[in-house]
């Protein structure tokens, strides 16, 4: 099994399941008991956050594996509107794990953070539906416009397509610019240190160690540890899409990758 089997096995999850998530987030705007509905929304969203990064890095690495003539054009389309949905696709799943976080303390999460969920699950939406319609069109030529292999934008794609990143100038900028890559070391460390110093610390005192420190003051800390996270995924979404471009079938490539996704379950 390669990249492009397991592109073909995950794409659909996080399509599928953001219109789920989505729609039991809309419906627990009604009625009186709802947070048990918004809970689970937010659960999903942060799962489906999770699985989204697989999916993007399959794709990315499976490339290759695509043959035919002007493929090449539409595969590029693809890949922009999948950097741009996967970026939304993390904020959100980000939203929703503060959401939860607040939701320990109080019935429902602040205000502020439903009205950004609401907002950056909506225009997910969006963006994956785009990016799962220009996937559609790289591997089923029939639903091209007269079975043609030019890229052809509607009115609304047209839109949307100015805003999405073109793959050569953000891997030029993230490769070739010094400060940059400085910076995206700098907060690779700054997240490690964030995590070990809240997460690692709180394990280390339930497996019995450090007594003397109180746990309540440490599982405070948490958010902390959890944005620590959120800037090593980050981090890894983007170092790790260069690397697979490069080498598509790298296995430490995919080692890292399994590590991404077992560290992000145990943060959800």
């Amino acid at each position: 099994m390669n990249y492009a089997h397991l592109h073909l096995l995950l794409n659909h999850i996080p399509v599928i399941g953001t219109l789920i998530a989505l729609g039991l987030f809309l419906v627990s705007f009604f009625g009186k008991s709802n947070e048990d509905l918004r809970r689970t929304s937010n659960i999903l969203f942060a799962t489906i956050a999770l699985f989204t990064i697989p999916t993007f890095m399959t794709g990315f690495a499976s490339q290759s594996k695509v043959k035919g003539p002007g493929v090449d054009d539409l595969i590029r389309r693809h890949e922009s509107s999948a950097l741009l949905s996967v970026w939304f696709m993390l904020i959100t799943g980000t939203l929703a794990l503060v959401g939860l976080w607040k939701s320990q303390t109080t019935k429902q999460p602040p205000r502020w953070n439903v009205i950004a969920a609401l907002i950056f699950s909506l225009l997910t939406v969006v963006l994956i539906s785009r990016t799962s319609n220009t996937g559609g069109d790289v591997r089923h030529p029939e639903l091209r416009p007269a079975n043609t292999l030019t890229v052809t934008e509607g009115t609304f794609g047209s839109i949307i397509s100015k805003f999405e990143p073109n793959p050569d100038n953000f891997s030029a900028v993230v490769t070739f610019s010094k400060w940059w890559w400085t910076f995206m070391m700098a907060m690779h460390f700054i997240g490690l240190i964030m995590i070990i110093g809240t997460v690692g610390l709180l394990d280390i005192r339930i497996l019995g160690f450090l007594k003397q420190i109180p746990a309540a003051p440490l599982h405070r800390l948490l958010p902390w540890g959890m944005l620590g996270l959120a800037i090593n995924k980050t981090d890894a979404v983007t170092k790790l899409s260069l690397k697979l471009a490069q080498n598509k079938q790298n296995s430490a490539n995919s080692k890292k990758l399994k590590t991404a996704l077992s560290d992000g379950w145990q943060g959800i």
